[in-house]
C-alpha cells in the first residue's frame, strides 16, 4: 500500500468528508423543495423523520472532517441551517424540525456524476403518502421514536443478509407449497363435482 505524506492524506480525507456533505445539502433541498406548503401532521412527521437520517449523515461527515485535525467545518447553507436554526434537543438527543426548515429558493447545484448516483437512492420525499408497499416503517408510522441506523462490521453484515435470504426462501418455500396444497384441493373438488354429475 502506497503511503501519502500525513498532511495530504488528511487533505483528501476532509475533501472525501466534504463530498458526503455535498450529498445531503442536495437531498435536503430537494426534499425541502418537495415539501408541502401546507402539510398535514403525518407529512411534518415522515419530514422530520426524514430528514433525521440526513442529519444522521451529516454527523458522521463533521466527525471525519474534526479526525482530520481541520478546525474549519464544511457547511454548504441548508445543512448549515439543519445543523444550527433548525437543530432542536430533547432528552433523546438532537432533532431537526421541519417547521424552521426554509424552502429553498431553487434547485440544488449539480453533483459530479459518481455523486449524484449515491444521492438519489432512497429520496425518500417522493415516496406515495397513501401507500404502504415498498416503504419502511418509520414513513408508514413516522410518530414512532426515531431510532438511529445500526452499524456493524462488514462480516457481521454479511452473515446477517445470507440469514436473512435464507429466511425469504423458506418463506417464499412455505407459500408456494400452500399455494399448491390450496389448487390441489380445488382440483379434488371439481373431479368430485363431475363425478358426482354423472352418478346422480
Amino acid at each position: 500500500m502506497s503511503e501519502l505524506p500525513s498532511r495530504e492524506a488528511r487533505i483528501t480525507y476532509y475533501r472525501c468528508a466534504a463530498a458526503e456533505i455535498d450529498i445531503r445539502e442536495w437531498r435536503i433541498t430537494m426534499a425541502m423543495l418537495a415539501y408541502p406548503k401546507e402539510p398535514k401532521e403525518i407529512t411534518q412527521f415522515r419530514w422530520t423523520q426524514g430528514l433525521q437520517r440526513e442529519l444522521y449523515h451529516c454527523r458522521n461527515s463533521f466527525g471525519k472532517m474534526k479526525l482530520a485535525g481541520f478546525h474549519d467545518m464544511y457547511m454548504p447553507p441548508m445543512v448549515l441551517i439543519m445543523t444550527t436554526t433548525a437543530l432542536c434537543w430533547d432528552p433523546t438527543g438532537p432533532y431537526v424540525d421541519v417547521k424552521l426548515m426554509p424552502r429553498p429558493k431553487g434547485p440544488p447545484s449539480d453533483l459530479p456524476e459518481g455523486l449524484r448516483k449515491i444521492a438519489v437512492l432512497n429520496q425518500w420525499w417522493t415516496w406515495d403518502e397513501n401507500s404502504t408497499d415498498g416503504v419502511p416503517a418509520w414513513w408508514i408510522n413516522p410518530g414512532a421514536l426515531y431510532r438511529e441506523p445500526v452499524m456493524m462490521e462488514r462480516q457481521e453484515w454479511d452473515g446477517f443478509i445470507t440469514q436473512l435470504t435464507a429466511l425469504e426462501e423458506q418463506l417464499m418455500s412455505l407459500q408456494q407449497s400452500e399455494a399448491e396444497e390450496a389448487t390441489g384441493h380445488e382440483t379434488m373438488l371439481v373431479v368430485m363435482k363431475d363425478l358426482y354429475e354423472k352418478i346422480k
